[in-house]
């Protein structure tokens, strides 16, 4: 299997490297500067959410809901990067990197595409203002530009909900059957490895994911006995 990918293989796995293999790699993330929206209402740079922090999320027909941040999510403030920046009808932009996947067609959400494979006249899905109920809405793109920015983010929530990130319906894993079978279970794996205090060993797995050996800010905080 190849790394950031999931299938239903994984329930025959033990968790932690379930954990491993639903992210995606670490050249599918945001800028620095990109902006999410917290659970209150109130913006926040993608650079300051730290993990538990609730912020605003999509369910995968759409509809609006809130989800956490998890210890699997991307944080690399170093890293400048080239960047693909889609612009679409309603004035809204998003920056993030060539590999990372967005929904797009004539329904949300379940059809992704990276980035770089988005052109001028398909539909993404976006949020209008400071929308934190009801549903995500479509929009075509009108520009794609390229751009270099700093930092590499791309926050993976708990419960397997897609983030909004500058207005748009954005995704952590590389397919939509990962994000369906997180929302069924990566919280209690996730919490089964705290629990056990196995959580440090993720990072050690490097054939998988060697950026997450010191580059990963939310392990950081994960006590090593």
């Amino acid at each position: 299997m190849a790394p950031g990918r999931m299938n239903m293989s994984c329930a025959m796995l033990p968790s932690t490297f379930c954990l491993l293999l639903l992210a995606g790699p670490a050249s599918a993330a945001f800028h620095s500067s990109s902006m999410v929206t917290l659970a209150d209402g109130n913006p926040s740079r993608i650079d300051e959410v730290e993990e538990d922090v609730a912020i605003l999320a999509a369910n995968d027909d759409g509809s609006l809901t809130t989800d956490t941040v998890s210890l699997l999510s991307l944080a690399q403030p170093e890293p400048s990067d080239t960047f693909v920046s889609i612009n679409a009808s309603t004035g809204q932009v998003l920056t993030t990197t060539p590999d990372h996947r967005i929904p797009v067609g004539d329904a949300c959400c379940s059809t992704l595409k990276k980035a770089k494979d988005v052109t001028v006249g398909e539909v993404v899905w976006v949020v209008a203002g400071n929308d934190t109920q009801g549903n995500a809405g479509p929009a075509t793109v009108s520009d794609v530009e390229h751009t270099t920015a700093q930092g590499r983010h791309s926050p993976v929530l708990t419960h397997g909900r897609l983030p909004i990130v500058d207005g748009f319906v954005t995704c952590s894993f590389e397919d939509i059957e990962a994000v369906k079978i997180a929302s069924h279970g990566l919280s209690y794996m996730l919490g089964a490895c705290k629990r056990s205090a196995t959580c440090h060993q993720l990072p050690t797995v490097r054939r998988l994911y060697p950026f997450w050996d010191g580059e990963h800010r939310y392990f950081d905080n994960v006590p090593v006995p």
